[in-house]
């Protein structure tokens, strides 16, 4: 006799549950194992890790928090503004569901969440005595650029963002360094000097590393900190509500470059970018 399409479809899925009730416990997950504080270990940005005292040099940092009835906060640090967002979770297995994310822990003891490729996020026990992850190199390569840019501008236009607040462009120089800091054979520092205002309720915190990205003729740049260390006042900056600053962003170029883009994201995992665009026409030579 012959079994229906469909009969054989709920066949199969009777053998995989069957199969999955007796190979899970075998895999999965004490409650205990979860539960507690987590500390920020490394955080993985364009394929690029960076380790927890890097990170916290520059104002970043994050936690988890785990309990034992499902429950959960996430929060993180962006220089003096901390924010808060509760979670739920449960395990399945090897992995554990976070909304609409995943974590996985590993065998060193480590808590991975994963964004896309290019971004991840890994925890370690708040006592734990592990060390901070040395897969990074300490220089985080820029951000790829999407297209999910949603404001473009150039020099003295102001952009603001969904917080209130807002950025401009005011002015922008090269520099070929100083007798102990100059750029690689052949490059030049090239700098822009933006005036961030905070209009909105809270503190904000602006990032030279984490806020920023960068292409110059449709190449990908890096972080540069030769470029920071010859900035007239850095961008890096905290400010309460109804402050502003100034400072200066740079990266390292060819000496022939024709445009700059530079993409200001407000957020770390958040689709809310501003790309501003620049021409050698903008040195006035």
């Amino acid at each position: 006799m012959r079994t229906p399409f469909r009969l054989k479809k709920v066949l199969a899925c009777a053998v995989a549950l069957c199969l999955l009730t007796v190979l899970l416990p075998l895999t999965a997950l004490a409650a205990e194992d979860v539960t507690g504080s987590w500390t920020l270990d490394s955080m993985k940005i364009e394929g690029e890790w960076m380790s927890a005292a890097l990170l916290k040099l520059l104002g970043a940092d994050a936690a988890l928090e785990f309990r034992s009835d499902g429950s959960g906060t996430f929060s993180t640090t962006m220089g003096e503004e901390t924010e808060s967002f509760d979670f739920t979770w449960q395990q399945f297995g090897k992995k554990i569901l976070i909304e609409d994310g995943v974590a996985t822990l590993s065998d060193d003891g480590k808590l991975t969440i994963k964004g896309d490729d290019d971004m991840a996020m890994a925890f370690v026990r708040a006592d734990s005595t592990a060390g901070s992850s040395d897969s990074g190199s300490g220089t985080a390569s820029a951000l790829t650029r999407s297209s999910d840019t949603s404001a473009s501008g150039s020099l003295n236009r102001t952009v603001t963002t969904r917080k209130g607040v807002s950025l401009t462009p005011v002015g922008i120089r090269t520099s070929t360094g100083s007798s102990w800091n100059t750029p690689e054979d052949g490059n030049v520092f090239v700098l822009v000097n933006f005036r961030v205002e905070n209009n909105s309720s809270a503190s904000v915190s602006i990032s030279s590393m984490l806020s920023f990205s960068a292409y110059s003729d449709d190449s990908k740049l890096d972080f540069s900190v030769g470029a920071l260390l010859e900035a007239e006042g850095s961008i890096d900056m905290t400010l309460d509500p109804g402050k502003n600053g100034t400072g200066e962003i740079g990266y390292e170029v060819d000496p022939n470059w024709q445009t700059l883009e530079i993409k200001f994201t407000p957020e770390l995992f958040d689709s809310e970018s501003y790309t501003f665009t620049f021409s050698r026409s903008d040195l006035g030579i």
